[in-house]
């Protein structure tokens, strides 16, 4: 940026050494970037369509001390590393490498790997956001979801047995849960399947109704 900043940007993706970014602005510039990248990726026929993110909201610890990086351009890359994700397969290598050069993962570093696995693992079923909203954990999906993709997910609720508020938006009590990982580990135990075989133990609770 400060190199544009410099000498100017000449063509977008062209052959000109200098250009006219300082008239446009070099936040500007980087948007007519970026575009001018997308439309020759799709005109390509080689775009791919990427998957809304997930949001997570919860009263969760999660972050990775600076005590972990040597420097702050590890750290820089450690994030763009992670931002770049999309498959657990990723996820799982990137943490792999992460844990054979590291010893004694304090919780907080644990929680943030146990959301990115939330996250990817959500886009599969369309998840848009999941957040704690006073006495009830939110799932929302994103608008339009099929309902036979909002069946399967609740297939997947052996336990808990969430309410169906509106054909997209899913509620489980708080009081179900001690605390929000608890919820966090629950739902990742629900997408992997695992709930035949709960590592969580929740609350005892009365019957909530499913009326989907």
């Amino acid at each position: 940026m400060k190199d544009l900043e410099i000498r100017g940007s000449g063509d977008i993706l062209g052959i000109r050494q200098s250009g006219q970014v300082q008239e446009i602005g070099i936040n500007l510039f980087l948007k007519m970037l970026e575009e001018k990248i997308q439309e020759l990726k799709e005109t390509s026929g080689k775009a791919k369509k990427i998957k809304g993110d997930t949001t997570i909201d919860l009263q969760i610890s999660a972050s990775i001390s600076d005590d972990f990086f040597q420097s702050e351009s590890d750290k820089i890359h450690f994030y763009r590393e992670v931002e770049s994700i999309s498959s657990m397969e990723e996820l799982n290598n990137i943490i792999s490498d992460f844990m054979k050069v590291n010893e004694d993962i304090p919780e907080p570093t644990l929680n943030f790997f146990e959301i990115l696995r939330l996250r990817i693992m959500s886009q599969g079923f369309s998840i848009r956001s999941i957040k704690r909203l006073g006495i009830n954990y939110q799932i929302d999906f994103q608008d339009g979801i099929e309902l036979e993709r909002l069946k399967d997910f609740l297939r997947l609720d052996k336990q808990v047995k969430m309410e169906v508020v509106t054909i997209g938006r899913l509620r489980a009590p708080t009081k179900l849960f001690e605390n929000d990982r608890i919820f966090l580990q629950y739902l990742l135990d629900m997408l992997e399947n695992k709930i035949s075989n709960p590592r969580v133990k929740l609350k005892k609770k009365k019957h909530i109704k499913n009326t989907l």
